[in-house]
This record gives C-alpha cells, sequence and structure tokens, in this order.
C-alpha cells in the first residue's frame, strides 16, 4: 500500500472512531435520563428544544415571535364582574403581557394601554378607537364572562373559574385610517383545582387569587406563543 493510501485509510479509521464515540456519548446521556425525559432529550439533541404550537399560529400561520409583528393585549369585564374585581382586566392585560414579552413576542407596553383604557371607560365592543391611538400590527382581546375564585355557597373554599372569549383582530390601513379585522377567536373555560376547591386555612384568599391570576395569564398567552413540551414533564 503506498503513502497516500495509508493516509487516506487512516483518515477514514479515525472519522469512524470519533463518529462511534460520539454515538455512545450521546447514548449515555440519554441514558441517565429518567422516565419521559429520555425521549425529550433525543429529541432536542437532533431537533432542538421540541414545542406545542399555540392555536394562534395554527390557526393563522402567524408566528409572532419572529419580532416582525407587534400585538396589543386588551381585556373587557362585564359591569357586575368590574365592581367585584376592578383590578381584573388590568391585573390580566399586565400579566398576559409580560408572559408574552419573555417569549420575544413584541407586545404593547400594558401601562399605555391601561391609561387609553382609564381615560375612555374601557372597551365598549368596538376597537376600532383604541387601534387609531395605540400602534398596533394586532389586537388581543379577552372578553370575560366569568371569573371567581371562591366556591360556589362555600366563601371559604378556593376554586378558581375562568371563562372568556380570545379573539384577535390584524390591524389594517385603510386610506389612513385603521380597521381592527378579526382573524381568529377561541374560547377559554379553565377551573382550579379541577377535583376538589382549597380550604382558606392552607392558602389565605388573596394569595390563592394572586394564584390563579398568574395561571391564567399563563395559560392565556400561550394561545398566543408555543410552548416548550417540556413544561409539561
Amino acid at each position: 500500500m503506498d503513502n497516500t493510501a495509508r493516509t487516506c485509510a487512516t483518515g477514514s479509521s479515525r472519522r469512524e472512531w470519533m463518529r462511534t464515540a460520539l454515538g455512545f456519548s450521546v447514548l449515555a446521556a440519554i441514558g441517565s435520563a429518567p422516565g419521559c425525559s429520555l425521549f425529550v432529550m433525543a429529541g432536542k439533541m437532533v431537533q432542538g428544544d421540541p414545542k406545542h404550537t399555540c392555536r394562534f399560529k395554527a390557526m393563522t400561520g402567524i408566528d409572532l415571535t419572529k419580532g416582525k409583528h407587534k400585538i396589543m393585549v386588551v381585556c373587557s369585564t362585564p359591569a357586575d364582574l368590574k365592581q367585584e374585581n376592578s383590578s381584573l382586566e388590568y391585573d390580566l392585560i399586565d400579566g398576559i403581557t409580560r408572559r408574552m414579552k419573555r417569549r420575544k413576542v413584541d407586545a404593547v407596553d400594558p401601562k399605555k394601554i391601561t391609561k387609553w383604557l382609564d381615560d375612555h371607560g374601557g372597551i365598549d365592543g368596538d376597537l376600532t378607537d383604541i387601534s387609531q391611538d395605540i400602534e398596533t400590527n394586532y389586537i388581543a382581546w379577552v372578553n370575560v364572562h366569568r371569573f371567581q375564585t371562591t366556591e360556589d355557597n362555600a366563601p371559604r373554599l378556593h376554586r378558581g373559574r375562568m371563562l372568556a372569549e380570545v379573539s384577535a383582530f390584524e390591524v389594517q390601513d385603510l386610506g389612513g385610517r385603521k380597521f381592527p379585522s378579526q382573524i381568529f377567536t377561541t374560547e377559554f373555560n379553565s377551573t382550579y383545582p379541577e377535583h376538589q376547591p382549597i380550604s382558606e386555612n392552607g392558602r389565605s384568599a388573596l394569595v390563592f387569587q394572586k394564584e390563579y391570576l398568574d395561571r391564567v395569564s399563563e395559560m392565556l398567552g400561550e394561545i398566543f406563543f408555543d410552548k416548550s413540551l417540556n413544561d409539561t414533564l
């Protein structure tokens, strides 16, 4: 065998050895992962962090995390609910928007939105005025029909319930005036905990309400951004 042939054979053997070693390293890493994490880790090594496609992107094809579009979150509640919980609209707007921003979604500052709502008395069913005054490409509207954090007929027991319609509108500029056009809608229905309420002895009403608001804000945000499958393990 001449020198060139020997060199090629040596190089091929070295590459084969490196591939084999890499394969054993991957298998060792996967084998050390417990339970369903084994398959998730294997997928991440090949394709990256697996994600669940959000409903908004699945229905519209629009990925808000690409930085090409800005979205504004607004919220409305019925008059009786607003009297019971005057800060609910603002808490949801702030909670959802903060979670969007964590996922690299370009979202309008919630302070700007809540100031507009204060100045105009909220959303009356028409998003035209707010789309004129606040620059955005899309509007996410959470129209709350029901929100409570105590058990029916048992105010000392905590159970969160929320029913809302979640819609998205694309803001189009027509002749120098902006018009929101609906492109997406879905129902949101949450009950937590599902099986039995929590006694106030184990958790104060204020603590539970904050926990439930955090929970539904995350769930509502996940309608508009993809969720990592690792979060469910």
